[in-house]
C-alpha cells in the first residue's frame, strides 16, 4: 500500500516537472522571436483605410467574346458599264455620307461632250445668221412679194436650226448626268469592309465595286 502511495505521488511530480518544462521552452521561442533582429532599412508597409459604407449596388467589369456586327450594309456599283478609273477609300477606311469612293473612266464621254458642245456652238451661230437673214427678208417682202418666198424658206431653216439645238442641247445633258454618275459616293457614314474590283477592271453595269 506504502509503495503503491509512493509510486503514485513520484508519477505525479515527474508529470508536472514535464509540464512546467514545456511551458518554458514555449516562452524561450516566444522571446527569441521578439528579440530576433529585423532586416536593416525596412520600412512599415503602408496600408490606406475608408470607412465602409452601405449601398444598393455596385459594378462589375466583365469582359466578353464576339463579333461586332453593322446595322446596315451596301454593296456600292455603277449603274453603266465602264473601266474603273480609281478607288478612292481603303479597306478598314471611315467614311463619310457623301464621301467619293469611286470613279469610272470618262474620257470618251468627255471627248463626246466636247464635240457636242462644238455642234451646238456653231448651230447657235447659224441660228443668228438666218435670224438676221430673215429679218432682212420681212422688211423686204412689204415691198417686193417675190421676198415672201425667201421668208418662208428663212423661217423654215431657222426652225430646223431651233430643233438640231435642242437635240445637242439633250444630248450634253445626258453625257454631263453620264459623267456625273460615273463618280460613286458613300450613301451613309461608315467604313469600307471590303473591295470587289481592282483599278483597271472593266465593269458590268451593276457589278459591286465596295462594300460600306
Amino acid at each position: 500500500m506504502f509503495n503503491v502511495r509512493r509510486l503514485t505521488m513520484m508519477g505525479a511530480a515527474i508529470v508536472l516537472a514535464g509540464m512546467v518544462a514545456m511551458g518554458s521552452s514555449r516562452v524561450l521561442l516566444a522571446s527569441d522571436i521578439m528579440a530576433a533582429p529585423q532586416p536593416a532599412g525596412k520600412m512599415p508597409t503602408s496600408v490606406s483605410v475608408a470607412p465602409l459604407r452601405a449601398a444598393d449596388h455596385y459594378s462589375v467589369l466583365r469582359r466578353f467574346s464576339g463579333r461586332i456586327e453593322p446595322n446596315r450594309t451596301v454593296d456600292i456599283a455603277f449603274d453603266e458599264p465602264g473601266k474603273l478609273a480609281a478607288v478612292l477609300a481603303d479597306e478598314g477606311t471611315s467614311v463619310a455620307a457623301g464621301t467619293a469612293l469611286a470613279t469610272l473612266d470618262t474620257e470618251l464621254l468627255q471627248t463626246e461632250r466636247l464635240r457636242l458642245v462644238s455642234l451646238l456652238s456653231a448651230a447657235q451661230d447659224e441660228k443668228r445668221i438666218l435670224q438676221s437673214s430673215l429679218e432682212r427678208e420681212e422688211g423686204l417682202a412689204t415691198k417686193n412679194l417675190a421676198a415672201m418666198s425667201s421668208v418662208d424658206n428663212l423661217r423654215i431653216s431657222l426652225a430646223q436650226v431651233s430643233g438640231r439645238m435642242a437635240d445637242l442641247e439633250g444630248q450634253i445633258k445626258m453625257l454631263e448626268t453620264r459623267i456625273r454618275r460615273a463618280t460613286l459616293y458613300s450613301p451613309f457614314s461608315g467604313s469600307i469592309s471590303q473591295h470587289f474590283a481592282d483599278v483597271g477592271s472593266s465593269l458590268e453595269a451593276g457589278q459591286p465595286i465596295l462594300r460600306v
